[in-house]
């Protein structure tokens, strides 16, 4: 008998799986906002829907909504894994060099 693995969040959100849920990415530090154009193509590779999202080369503030998105849970779910780690490395690398050149003069 072959043995298939089953991805875990099929069992976790099966009571829930036809609910749609928004989930908010909040900025945690004030910087310039960078990688939107693939938040949004790995957002919908996963069936996910931007109801808002701020642009790149956006100033953010500590605290501000960064982009709002809406889907199943098992969907928030993929989200938050790759979503969220890309979005804040490329901020804080847009950031930086933003600093960087301010310096420069």
């Amino acid at each position: 008998m072959e043995k298939r693995e089953q991805d875990l969040r099929n069992i976790i959100f099966q009571p829930v799986k036809d609910r749609k849920y928004q989930a908010m990415i909040i900025a945690e530090e004030p910087g310039i906002l960078s990688g939107t154009r693939y938040l949004e193509e790995t957002a919908t590779s996963f069936g996910i829907t931007l109801i808002e999202c701020k642009s790149d080369g956006s100033r953010v503030k500590k605290s501000d909504v960064v982009v709002t998105l809406e889907g199943n849970a098992k969907q928030i779910a993929l989200g938050e894994e790759q979503l969220v780690g890309w979005i804040s490395k490329a901020s804080g690398i847009a950031t930086a060099a933003a600093k960087a050149a301010s310096l420069c003069g």
